[in-house]
């Protein structure tokens, strides 16, 4: 079998190195190949002349550590010391939705770990809030481009956000906001604009790409490409290893990221893990646009939304949201349980049609925050927002 490997040549799945020094980068190396499409590391072999050396140096101990199902994410980062993360901002995050960060909670979050006898941030609580995470992760950015016409010959506007990875997901939502089409739809009781992608669908790409990027590959960033005839959204890492795109489909999931990704569901983000890929395609489905397509290319993964119909079919509106709208317009505003009566369906339900409502732009939130039990929903343009 080593006669075969080393009669090959090194590529996205094979890899040779002359000795197991530093161990560090051994060990990313193999996380690498588990978190993408798999792969063979032959240590002991001089890359160019594939020359056997042998390996001196025992990689036992590292093995152990990396065998304890541990996430990249959740690795310590020694390089750095806690002062280096930004606790009061992850703090603020967390009292937007009544949540405190307290040292209990920055352990069970994974944000803060042991190794070696002391205590230090984890590889994704630098991610997250790092005051100077581009030292770490250099490449830990979101490139975003606005094309002029439906190739990337010529642009018409760029950003690199660099920012806390929550606050960043709003900047990228901001700027695609920006460099989308709003098209009027004239209701029975009054005029909107309604955004060419389903506000749900662009959101969930976002956050599924942040939260999946594989951060261990050096020189690729998460990216925006925004054309006339579709949007992509692409990250760095293949889809787990053994993990399909036929299964994603069908509602597998596999968190690449745990630390990260507790972290999103905590701050409301993330409701459910592995419905992603499902909402995406549900709110295109209920837009009437051709479904989003997911694809690997090299060693990243893809989500393309459209902005055609499909054949035949018309942008409608539902029509439990049409008597909503007509409600509102003559009574101003209304509770999740008002809702739950008005339609004649669970609380549940009710709170899932405002939810989609909300995200979509029709309507806005009035609360103290996401549990206050007083809150109501407003026609977005009555809100003043």
């Amino acid at each position: 079998m080593i006669k075969e490997l080393l009669a090959q040549h090194e590529g996205k799945t094979l890899e040779f190195k002359e000795n197991s020094r530093p161990t560090q980068k051994i060990l990313r190396t193999a996380v690498a190949f588990a978190n993408t499409a798999g792969g063979t590391l032959l240590i002991g072999v001089r890359d160019g002349t594939k020359k056997v050396l042998g390996v001196k140096d025992s990689l036992r101990d590292a093995i152990q550590r990396l065998a304890t199902n541990t996430f990249y994410d959740e690795q310590p980062c020694p390089e750095i010391n806690s002062e280096a993360i930004d606790f009061r901002a992850a703090s603020e995050f967390f009292s937007r939705v009544s949540r405190k960060l307290n040292p209990s909670a920055l352990r069970s979050l994974g944000l803060l770990v042991h190794h070696t006898g002391r205590e230090f941030p984890s590889r994704g609580a630098v991610l997250l809030f790092g005051k100077s995470r581009r030292t770490v992760f250099p490449d830990a950015i979101i490139r975003c481009a606005r094309f002029k016409g439906s190739d990337s010959a010529r642009f018409i506007d760029k950003t690199e956000i660099d920012e806390y990875l929550p606050q960043a997901i709003e900047s990228t939502l901001s700027f695609i906001e920006r460099h989308i089409i709003h098209r009027p739809e004239i209701g029975r009781i009054r005029r909107r604009d309604v955004p060419e992608y389903p506000p749900a669908a662009i959101r969930e790409a976002i956050i599924n790409a942040v939260v999946h990027a594989d951060y261990s590959i050096g020189g690729m960033n998460i990216s925006v490409a925004i054309f006339n005839n579709r949007i992509e959204i692409t990250n760095p890492g293949m889809l787990p290893f053994g993990l399909t795109i036929e299964a994603v489909l069908s509602g597998v999931s596999r968190l690449r990221n745990r630390v990260i990704g507790r972290v999103f569901r905590e701050l409301g983000l993330i409701e459910q893990w592995g419905s992603g890929i499902a909402r995406m395609i549900s709110a295109c489905r209920e837009a009437g646009l051709t479904p989003p397509r997911f694809e690997e290319i090299g060693t990243s993964f893809r989500v393309t939304l459209f902005n055609a119909p499909v054949a035949g079919v018309l942008r409608k509106e539902p029509e439990w949201q049409k008597q909503l709208e007509e409600y509102l317009a003559a009574r101003d505003e209304i509770s999740t349980a008002d809702a739950a009566r008005f339609w004649k369906t669970s609380d549940r339900t009710a709170r899932t049609r405002l939810r989609k409502l909300v995200s979509e732009g029709v309507l806005a939130e009035i609360g103290t925050g996401p549990k206050d039990p007083r809150k109501v929903y407003v026609l977005k343009r009555r809100s003043g927002a």
